[in-house]
């Protein structure tokens, strides 16, 4: 019987996160910033698509942007952002928070030798973006930051837009594969419910 609810428990773990919402990644709202795919482009002329200036944030906005970087990851071309000192960019969904639901997200540095990088979570209030309490995390060194967020009832996000937002800490950092998403809270409620049926069938 344990055998048996073990294996149940991983299938239904599998099929959590299989059914997982992608808000932001790869290219759902340009996450991995390959779109517009030629050239050196500004966020704050409009022309990287879900992507714009975080201006609650930003301190400079004139000089951040994507461009591509020739033979990266396995020798492919790929695209970055780049943030000048002082800039924050934002890329906002349509998804709105509810209390119990969880997130995760995540964010890669690319470069060695650029000043850190946040990535945090931000909802929007009437036209104004916030940082969520609590979510923002700094990457100072090649490779990946991530980080979970399970929303709580009567705070402020609740009911609002959910995105991510992305703040340079100094000289030019360089980030790509932006990623949010949504961890589907239905297959966890259903997995404790198997769990519970099979334990009091053995009893």
């Amino acid at each position: 019987m344990k055998k048996v609810i073990v294996s149940l428990m991983a299938v239904l773990l599998c099929v959590s996160a299989a059914n997982a919402t992608i808000l932001i990644g790869g290219s759902v709202q340009n996450g991995d910033f390959e779109d517009p795919t030629t050239g050196k482009v500004m966020v704050e002329s409009g022309n990287v698509p879900s992507w714009s200036v975080w201006t609650e944030v930003a301190t400079a906005s004139n000089d951040t942007g994507t461009d591509t970087i020739a033979g990266g990851v396995a020798g492919v071309d790929t695209r970055i952002l780049f943030i000048q000192p002082g800039g924050a960019v934002k890329n906002m969904t349509t998804e709105t928070i509810d209390a119990g639901e969880t997130f995760t997200y995540s964010l890669d540095f690319t470069t060695a030798g650029r000043s850190p990088a946040d990535i945090a979570l931000v909802y929007e209030d009437a036209g104004v973006f916030n940082v969520i309490a609590g979510t923002t995390l700094t990457i100072n060194a090649v490779g990946t930051v991530d980080g979970s967020f399970t929303a709580l009832a009567g705070e402020a996000y609740i009911g609002k837009a959910i995105g991510v937002g992305l703040i340079s800490g100094g000289s030019w950092p360089e980030v790509d594969n932006a990623t949010l998403t949504l961890v589907p809270e239905p297959a966890t409620m259903m997995l404790l419910g198997l769990g519970g049926l099979l334990l009091r069938k053995r009893r």
